[in-house]
């Protein structure tokens, strides 16, 4: 226990772990705020009937989207630590629970989400945070069992024959929007949200019969035939696919590229959930906006983990004929989207209603593809050399000044097109 109790503390990142506790402190602090914020939207658009609905549909996104997460973080793990962990002589029960302590997000986003969903049904605080710990549990081990059979292809099989089956459905009209009201908002299914107590003891039986059956599909399976699978999943494919799909699609890569940082993917879903609430609650387009810009003020300094990225492509750069326009014209397109993906989407679920608000963000948009510009501007300028987060806050107090941020720009393009023509191989060193 000693050594697992070492290799943790070599193994996890120390900087990440304090900044997610941080963000549990902080977001526990302000969950009745959170709670009563999500609860008046949903009053302000919702009947009470269709309230509880959305609510019980959003737990259900958030079991399934939780799952398939612990899935993917599970068969990422296996590739990239079986090896060196098994040579440390870490059991594979240690292995589990080391996967289990650096993976805790998942845990305390399922009790936070999935108790503020059922505080808003009106269930109790007790039997509230009681079924999501053993809701969280259950998607662990449901994850993990999705995982340790992903390299068999079953799960292909699966998928195919569940998308066929329900496009059959779909199609003959046997199943339809009437009836997965009636099943959501059903009996049967209300005891799940602590309407009574016959669905937490059956929920605790389930639990027991999972941790059986995952412990002997662990048993029994091979990690490192998985770790070695060209079957499991790979992080890189998405990317990889659009790579060679398009010549011209620098950015799409560096978009979904950025997006393997999970504490970029917390700032996003922390920052959506902001600015949502702020949408639903403020009838001024300010308000609105004044937000938006600040968000993607923050965002912008991800920008700069693209730009290390493409440092280290400095040599197939040097090598071919890509031109400077191009490539500040796809970061400056991939930079736009990576600002403002989650706000558009919001802005136009939440506010477009008319023309006036169509207007009001296509005005948003354009501020998002300025201020993508400027930040990308910057750092290509003086490519590849090193560059850091005060050279970001320099930028972005530069772009706050009038007039004379169109000439930095201007003057920026000019040095990037200038300095990337007479690019030499020392510059790397």
């Amino acid at each position: 226990m000693r050594a697992m109790q070492e290799t943790y503390s070599f193994f996890i990142n120390k900087k990440i772990e304090l900044t997610k506790g941080m963000a549990f402190l902080v977001l526990l602090i302000c969950y009745s705020y959170f709670g009563e914020a999500l609860d008046t939207v949903l009053m302000r658009r919702f009947s009470p009937f269709n309230r509880i609905y959305v609510c019980r549909l959003a737990f259900f996104a958030l079991l399934a989207g939780l799952t398939v997460w612990i899935c993917i973080r599970f068969l990422c793990y296996i590739k990239r630590n079986w090896e060196s962990l098994f040579l440390l002589g870490i059991t594979p029960f240690e292995f589990l629970l080391l996967f289990f302590l650096t993976n805790t997000e998942v845990l305390f986003l399922q009790l936070y989400l999935g108790t503020m969903l059922f505080w808003i049904q009106g269930a109790e605080g007790g039997i509230a945070l009681a079924s999501n710990v053993l809701w969280s549990i259950l998607i662990f081990l449901a994850g993990v069992m999705l995982g340790l059979k992903a390299h068999t292809g079953s799960l292909t099989v699966i998928g195919s024959l569940s998308a066929v089956g329900l496009a059959f459905l779909l199609g003959t009209g046997r199943l339809n929007y009437s009836m997965v009201s009636g099943w959501v908002m059903s009996e049967s299914i209300s005891g799940m949200f602590g309407e009574n107590y016959c669905f937490f003891v059956l929920l605790l039986l389930c639990l027991s019969i999972f941790w059986m059956l995952g412990l002997w599909m662990y048993q029994r399976a091979d990690l490192s035939a998985i770790a070695d699978s060209q079957y499991a999943f790979h992080a890189y494919w998405i990317g990889d696919l659009l790579h060679r799909l398009s010549r011209w699609c620098i950015w799409k890569k560096n978009y979904i590229w950025i997006y393997r940082n999970r504490e970029f993917l917390f700032w996003k879903l922390s920052a959506g959930v902001f600015f949502a609430m702020v949408c639903c609650l403020s009838e001024s387009f300010l308000a609105v906006f004044l937000t938006a810009y600040g968000i993607c003020l923050v965002t912008s300094f991800y920008l700069l983990e693209v730009y290390r990225f493409e440092r280290r492509n400095f040599l197939i750069y040097f090598m071919s004929d890509y031109s400077y326009p191009r490539l500040l014209r796809d970061e400056v397109w991939g930079g736009f989207w990576l600002l403002g993906d989650h706000i558009f989407l919001l802005f136009a679920l939440l506010r477009l209603r008319n023309w006036t608000e169509l207007f009001y963000l296509l005005l948003l948009a354009a501020v998002i593809l300025l201020l993508s510009a400027f930040v990308n501007g910057g750092l290509f300028a003086f490519y590849p050399k090193k560059q850091c987060t005060a050279d970001i806050c320099v930028t972005l107090l530069k772009l706050h000044l009038p007039v004379v941020q169109v000439w930095l720009l201007y003057r920026w393009i000019r040095q990037g097109k200038k300095n990337w023509e007479h690019l030499s191989y020392e510059y790397q060193a």
